[in-house]
């Protein structure tokens, strides 16, 4: 069926605990492949979400700011949350990146403090170019390299096979989504 809304005429500026529940229920939800016992579900809010909100504050959330400072413009938090795009030129780069690491003469024999420097040298040069989003979808540390590049930067932003939980933890800390 078609999702409902109702406030329960309550508003959510004025009415504590107004935020507490969403107004949208009724609403069916399909996945489109297998999920597994444990697995986390994440709701798609669509790439409008992130791109029409303020760039006014900084990660930290205050105005101003040297946090999410980049060439002197104040990026906000959504700025930095990758989109479709950015993880594919993400696994793009990490492809390219173990390619060079195999394949060239220089990498090939390099230590891990020298592909770590060779790692850093390309985060830094996002940084630089203002690929912010691409950036935050790609691992910190050049030794994540390859486990991210084999189940790609979007599955490993989210914790990889991490983002399974036990039993035990959904029933500790889970909620059902028809109480959303």
């Amino acid at each position: 069926g078609t999702p409902r809304s109702d406030s329960c005429g309550l508003h959510r500026s004025r009415d504590a605990g107004a935020g507490a529940f969403s107004y949208i229920w009724d609403m069916p939800i399909v996945a489109n492949r297998e999920i597994a016992a444990g697995e986390e579900l994440f709701a798609d809010y669509g790439e409008k979400y992130f791109t029409s909100r303020s760039a006014s504050t900084t990660s930290t959330g205050s105005e101003g700011g040297s946090e999410g400072d980049v060439g002197g413009e104040v990026l906000g938090v959504m700025a930095a949350v990758p989109l479709e795009l950015d993880y594919e030129e993400a696994d793009e780069i990490m492809r390219f990146t173990l390619q060079r690491f195999e394949r060239d003469e220089l990498w090939r024999y390099a230590n891990d403090e020298t592909r770590k420097r060779g790692w850093n040298a390309i985060r830094h040069h996002l940084e630089t170019e203002g690929k912010i989003r691409v950036l935050s979808a790609l691992p910190e540390h050049a030794e994540d390299l390859e486990e991210a590049s084999d189940m790609g930067s979007a599955q490993y932003a989210v914790g990889g096979t991490k983002s399974h939980r036990s039993e035990d933890w959904l029933e500790r800390n889970g909620i059902c989504t028809d109480r959303l």
